[in-house]
């Protein structure tokens, strides 16, 4: 769901937040240089049964172990598969972190600081980023180049309508993904984590008058032809900050000409203007509500590109 600001919703939040200044936050693109990339769940062909150290396995054998499916090359028992034992190999793996120890083979997929790579050739502890043995995955900079948006608005009432004390702001911030001509839709759908509560959201889309909802339809709508594509899943949430208190600044009562004080000892001294001068002081109670906000657009593939709010 996309929000529309304008002048007209300025006006009206003027009007309901009164002595407050309003201020609407255009649309403004989101900096993608420090865009990175994870996975949600790494694909793994979950149908191969678990590794057993007891069994008996033969040339073209499956099993998985560690989230990882591997082959028995020729004949073993209790070889634990993985870079110890060349009785196993590893089969394609899709998006999984990589790692010094594990061996790739040609086509697999690993997740390295935020990018996606595929394995030219078998490989190992060779990095992604500092040998030929890896390419970037063609669709990786597809999706950290896509263009998204931030808007909303905020309030905020001056220290001066509390004497001086105590300010508030609220306001609202969204994001979406920008419009755009294309033909083919990046993200199936999409991962939203509002402090501790996690939503997921199908991703849709309106392509030609038609509503679509995921990869697939949407994909099967553009159908391989350039079209304008309006993205209508977004999120949205409001905010309230506050900082100081309400209660006015404690004024000391000087002590009365008759009273007689004894001075304090000397050694005392510094400690008694210290808890004095916290007894005077304001008290201080932040109330600071911005939430965590994350949002996830995510493909078939369970590749997300990950946006703060």
């Amino acid at each position: 769901m996309k929000l529309s600001l304008s002048m007209s919703l300025l006006a009206g939040l003027v009007t309901a937040h009164a002595n407050a200044t309003c201020m609407l936050n255009p649309a403004s693109p989101v900096n993608n240089d420090n865009a990175f990339l994870l996975v949600e769940q790494p694909a793994i062909n979950v149908s191969a049964p678990p590794w057993q150290a007891n069994a008996i396995y033969h040339k073209g054998d499956q099993v998985s172990y560690q989230q990882t499916v591997y082959q028995a090359r020729w004949w073993t028992q209790n070889e634990t598969p993985g870079p110890t034992w060349v009785s196993w190999q590893t089969l394609i793996q899709m998006n999984q972190t990589w790692s010094p120890n594990s061996a790739y083979q040609q086509g697999d997929s690993v997740l390295y600081q935020g990018h996606i790579y595929l394995a030219e050739y078998w490989n190992q502890d060779q990095k992604p980023v500092q040998s030929g043995a890896w390419r970037l995955n063609p669709g990786t900079e597809k999706l950290l180049n896509t263009q998204f948006v931030r808007s909303g608005y905020s309030c905020a009432r001056p220290p001066s309508d509390f004497d001086g004390y105590y300010w508030e702001s609220n306001g609202l911030n969204a994001l979406n993904m920008a419009d755009e001509v294309t033909n083919e839709v990046l993200f199936d759908y999409v991962i939203i984590e509002h402090d501790e509560t996690v939503t997921v959201r199908s991703f849709d889309a309106r392509i030609q008058d038609q509503t679509c909802s995921g990869q697939d339809a949407c994909n099967a709508l553009l159908g391989g032809v350039f079209h304008e594509v309006e993205y209508l899943t977004g999120y949205s949430y409001t905010y309230q900050q506050s900082h100081g208190t309400l209660e006015p600044t404690p004024v000391p009562t000087p002590p009365s000409p008759d009273s007689k004080a004894s001075p304090p000892p000397a050694n005392t001294n510094s400690g008694q203007r210290n808890k004095m001068a916290e007894q005077l002081a304001p008290s201080k109670s932040n109330t600071n509500n911005m939430p965590t906000v994350v949002v996830k657009y995510c493909n078939q593939a369970h590749i997300c590109r990950p946006i703060d709010l």
